[in-house]
C-alpha cells in the first residue's frame, strides 16, 4: 500500500467523491480528510491509501495539478516526503541562565493594607 497526500480540494467535497476520482487509476483502500477541531470543517487536504506503488504513481502523474471544482489539486506520495527529509539532532539547550541562587533575589516586603 502507498499513501498519497492530497491537498487543495474544496472543503465541501465528500470523501466518496475523492475516492471515485482516484479509483479510476487503481484500487483505493482508505480516504482520510483532515478536519479543524474547533469548527469541524474540512481543511482542504487529506490522505489516500492506494493498493500499490505503481497505482499511486499513476494517480500522482494523472491528477497532480488538475482542477477540481475550480481548485488545483496537489497530489504527491506521502511516504517519500518523510524519507527525503534529513533529521539533524539539535544540540541540547543550555540551562545555565535558568539557574538562580536563592540568596541573589531581592526580598519583597509584604505591604499591609491600612486599617479603617
Amino acid at each position: 500500500m502507498e499513501k498519497l497526500f492530497v491537498g487543495g480540494f474544496p472543503p465541501e467535497i465528500h470523501e466518496v467523491q475523492l475516492a471515485e476520482l482516484f479509483s479510476i487509476h487503481g484500487e483505493v483502500n482508505t480516504v482520510k480528510f483532515i478536519y479543524d477541531r474547533a469548527t469541524k470543517k474540512c481543511k482542504g487536504y487529506g490522505f489516500i491509501e492506494m493498493s500499490s506503488t505503481e497505482v499511486a504513481e499513476n494517480a500522482v502523474s494523472a491528477l497532480n495539478g488538475t482542477l477540481l471544482a475550480g481548485r488545483e489539486l496537489s497530489v504527491r506520495i506521502a511516504s517519500k516526503e518523510k524519507d527525503s527529509v534529513e533529521v539533524t539532532p539539535t544540540p541540547p539547550i543550555s540551562t545555565e541562565y535558568l539557574k538562580v541562587e536563592r540568596n541573589s533575589l531581592p526580598i519583597k516586603k509584604r505591604q499591609r493594607r491600612p486599617r479603617l
